[in-house]
């Protein structure tokens, strides 16, 4: 008995454009064919479609080519098996046994395409389709580096079947006590990785949904916000550098809109309305729609700008100059600095400037509008706040803000 087989690789969606394409495997035999996806997906511009194989040039190469190149030549020898015993291969049969090889070449060793082989495919994906930031794209690599290191330091192979709440603990144990990490650290990496999961379920790489829950806790870390004083002592500040000044005027800025730096730096001429004493933007981090009201003082900082460049410095940068000038001014009480790794909770009591940054003055506009009684409900529509939980976590002494409410009811009633 004769009969040749044909076996093809190709990519299902060969023209698409920066986005990720499944392989598919066409077997040809005795006038019967079958067609199956492999379970892996590819860049089209890192596909070879002479030869059916990823090009050397891609990341991860050699495990998905030796990948590829195991799957053929088991789909090869089960049909010619057959042919030696007389027996003709139906197509049932066919992708029955494609099926098993796949299932065996990913749960076998090196040849399979590991969980990390599919992690860089997200993170090559990130960085050419140009949708990211390099900062955010940075932090995903960084979480990366995290995993693997918890992979090689405690043995742990990371396979899709086994995420779940068990794992997360593990993960979380090492991030605290291997490594040090505090809960914001922890709550980071946890993030980035769910990201990189809802990614690898729907481009069918798992079917695994637990780590949906996976969730690390906020825990109140004490963080500060300056006071009426504190922000006319940074305003009255003369004499900087122009890198200081520019700083200066910047985190004023912030203050009085309560504005992210990434908004910052996408605001235009169009954005403003003196007539109307508005600022309309829309957000980076969340896309909403803002109408910020332009005060006196926020005005006076406004028309320091008079090119309406409001792209700061490096990060860094930035925030070193503003510990500098909160220094300066003497913003200098001690304040409880607070840490979280899991339980363990660690106190540190710092000069206040020392834990003041751009994003002080979020907290800040938020803090003291609550104070002069203007409602959560008004504030968070001027923030971009959808929610009172992430809200909450920008309230600085919520008790003060509370005794400062009762206060000010009782006082209206006693002017009646």
């Amino acid at each position: 008995m004769k009969s040749k087989i044909t076996i093809r690789l190709y990519l299902q969606y060969p023209n698409i454009q920066k986005k990720l394409s499944p392989i598919l495997i066409s077997v040809s035999w005795s006038g019967e064919r079958v067609f199956k996806s492999i379970g892996v997906s590819v860049f089209p511009e890192d596909w070879d479609k002479k030869k059916g194989d990823i090009k050397n040039s891609a990341d991860n190469s050699q495990a998905i080519s030796m990948y590829l190149s195991n799957i053929k030549n088991s789909v090869s020898e089960f049909h010619y098996d057959n042919l030696r015993n007389s027996v003709l291969v139906s197509k049932i049969d066919m992708r029955k046994q494609i099926d098993s090889i796949i299932q065996n070449a990913k749960n076998s060793g090196g040849s399979r395409t590991s969980f990390f082989d599919y992690y860089d495919m997200y993170i090559d994906w990130r960085i050419n389709s140009n949708k990211f930031k390099k900062t955010t794209n940075d932090n995903q690599g960084n979480a990366y580096t995290i995993l693997k290191h918890f992979s090689e330091d405690t043995g742990e192979e990371i396979l899709f079947d086994n995420i779940n709440e068990d794992f997360k603990d593990r993960l979380l144990n090492y991030l605290y006590n291997q490594r040090g990490n505090t809960n914001n650290t922890a709550r980071t990496v946890v993030k980035l990785f769910k990201t990189f999961m809802y990614y690898a379920v729907k481009h069918g790489w798992t079917k695994n949904l637990e780590f949906k829950s996976f969730s690390v806790p906020h825990k109140d870390s004490g963080l500060v916000a300056l006071d009426e004083d504190e922000i006319l002592r940074i305003e009255e500040f003369k004499g900087l550098t122009d890198g200081m000044e520019f700083a200066r005027r910047m985190f004023l800025l912030q203050i009085y809109t309560a504005l992210r730096l990434s908004d910052l730096q996408n605001l235009s001429n169009a954005a403003f309305d003196f007539k109307l004493k508005e600022i309309k933007i829309y957000t980076v981090k969340t896309e909403s729609y803002l109408i910020i009201p332009i005060h006196k003082r926020l005005e006076a900082i406004l028309l320091s700008f008079p090119d309406q460049n409001f792209i700061p410095q490096d990060g860094t940068v930035y925030n070193k100059h503003i510990k500098q000038i909160c220094k300066a001014v003497k913003i200098d009480t001690m304040v409880q600095k607070t840490k979280y790794a899991g339980n363990q909770r660690y106190d540190e009591q710092l000069p206040k400037y020392k834990v003041i940054s751009s994003h002080t003055a979020r907290r800040t506009f938020i803090t003291l509008l609550l104070s002069k009684g203007v409602s959560p409900e008004d504030i968070m529509k001027i923030t971009g706040h959808k929610d009172w939980s992430s809200f909450q976590r920008y309230i600085k002494n919520p008790q003060a803000r509370a005794v400062i409410a009762v206060r000010l009811a009782w006082d209206e009633e006693n002017k009646l």
